[in-house]
């Protein structure tokens, strides 16, 4: 996921092993403590793995969902990770103004900062999903074949912060004993979200429940933003689709 051709080989491999495809859960993602940029995208990694690369992922993935709805009738499925931390963000987080990029400031150095960086793009993630809801999750009938969400599997004890410093870590593990959910148990959360169907598209699933997403994804300041990001996201994304 830290590179295009990375994603275009592996759906070029899937292609040619998968006959049908029904559900694709995009999970992949980071939380670097620090700021790096990928040297073969010159994006910050984060962006690269959760976004840019998930977003590449998620559009070539839609020939196969959509071939498979239409084979079987039935609609496919696909489930973004995402953390409920978005709906803390205001627009004190993110001040941008309408000539700025949106994805070239949260790709600065100057903007990066570790714990708000990562619930920024997790508000990517949903600006994703609106997104390909806009562009493809209907056939040519104007029939939805292809349900898209978001789900927030809780405070899992994972390894996602590996790479932080002792300082963080260990706080971090502390919180984790007493009031985080194993993986497997987060995993239920992905899974249960993967079998919503019509009932979830466009929605916000954690914690077996539908919650309203944040501030920044339902006002018109956050539509705006969404707007913004989807453009700039597919303007990168189409140099990247074979």
């Amino acid at each position: 996921m830290l590179s295009f051709d990375s994603v275009r080989r592996f759906v070029k491999k899937l292609g040619e092993e998968v006959e049908d495809l029904d559900v694709a859960l995009l999970n992949a993602g980071i939380a670097p403590p620090k700021y790096v940029v990928n040297e073969s995208t010159g994006w910050e990694e984060a962006l690269q793995v959760n976004i840019l690369s998930t977003a590449l992922l998620a559009i070539l993935l839609m020939p196969k969902l959509k071939a498979t709805a239409a084979k079987t009738g039935r609609v496919a499925q696909l489930t973004f990770t995402g953390s409920l931390g978005h709906t803390f963000l205001t627009s004190k987080d993110l001040p941008i103004s309408e000539e700025e990029s949106l994805l070239r400031k949260i790709n600065s150095p100057e903007f990066f900062n570790a714990q708000r960086s990562y619930i920024v793009i997790k508000l990517l993630t949903m600006y994703v999903m609106r997104g390909l809801i806009d562009d493809f999750s209907t056939n040519e009938k104007g029939e939805l074949d292809v349900a898209v969400n978001v789900v927030c599997p809780g405070y899992c004890v994972t390894d996602l912060g590996r790479d932080h410093p002792w300082y963080i870590v260990l706080p971090t593990k502390i919180m984790q004993l007493y009031c985080g959910r194993s993986a497997e148990e987060g995993s239920r959360s992905l899974v249960s979200a993967t079998l919503l169907g019509e009932m979830g598209h466009g929605k916000f699933w954690t914690n077996d429940v539908f919650v309203k997403p944040g501030v920044l994804v339902v006002s018109e300041e956050g539509k705006k933003l969404q707007s913004k990001a989807w453009k700039e996201i597919m303007d990168i994304c189409r140099k990247e689709i074979p």
